[in-house]
């Protein structure tokens, strides 16, 4: 059998291991220990979006972001070429996104690429498509791994978009000195 409860509410210290029990016997005493399930209680999303990102040192491969920190105990930094997120692409309450400063070799969040994870307020990233535009959201949260509770609304300069410099081959860099290869007929 199913039971519904709606509207219930659960205040606690946030965190994990607590636990909720079904009596299912009538009896205070006597829980049936295949009736509980053991859950988290999320800490409460920070009051304050990170505003203002601004792009510096913008090149062909990569580029600077910074931007003012809001008031989470920490902060994700996600990007993503061409387009603003879908909605499936925002962070996940309770989902722990590992970042990397080289596009794509973080968590990825559909086709968005977490690219910074902490307490900082700037990313030097890199493995960007020359002449591509990006677009870059900064969501606070609270909480440790398997726990966060993220901000997700808009804020004043968050998100913004910058595009790379560049044409499509200035992303390929062969021989020495970063000099191109030339070819040479044979015969």
């Amino acid at each position: 059998s199913q039971v519904i409860i709606s509207g219930l509410t659960i205040t606690g210290t946030a965190g994990s291991d607590h636990q909720f029990k079904v009596d299912t016997t009538g009896g205070s005493t006597r829980w049936t220990p295949t009736v509980s399930k053991l859950f988290d209680v999320l800490p409460a999303v920070p009051s304050t979006q990170a505003t203002n990102i601004i792009f510096t040192n913008i090149e062909p491969t990569g580029m600077t972001i910074s931007w003012t920190n809001g008031n989470g105990n920490k902060r994700i930094v996600v990007m993503k070429p061409e387009s603003l997120l879908l909605p499936s692409e925002m962070p996940v309450n309770g989902e722990t996104y590992f970042a990397n400063s080289i596009l794509g070799a973080g968590s990825n969040i559909g086709d968005a690429s977490v690219i910074y994870s902490g307490v900082g307020n700037t990313v030097n990233v890199t493995g960007l498509a020359p002449n591509t535009t990006y677009f870059v959201y900064v969501f606070e949260y609270n909480g440790i791994d398997a726990n966060e509770n993220y901000r997700t609304s808009a804020a004043a300069g968050n998100p913004r978009s910058q595009a790379t410099t560049g044409t499509t081959d200035d992303d390929a860099t062969l021989g020495s000195n970063n000099t191109r290869a030339t070819s040479k007929t044979i015969g």
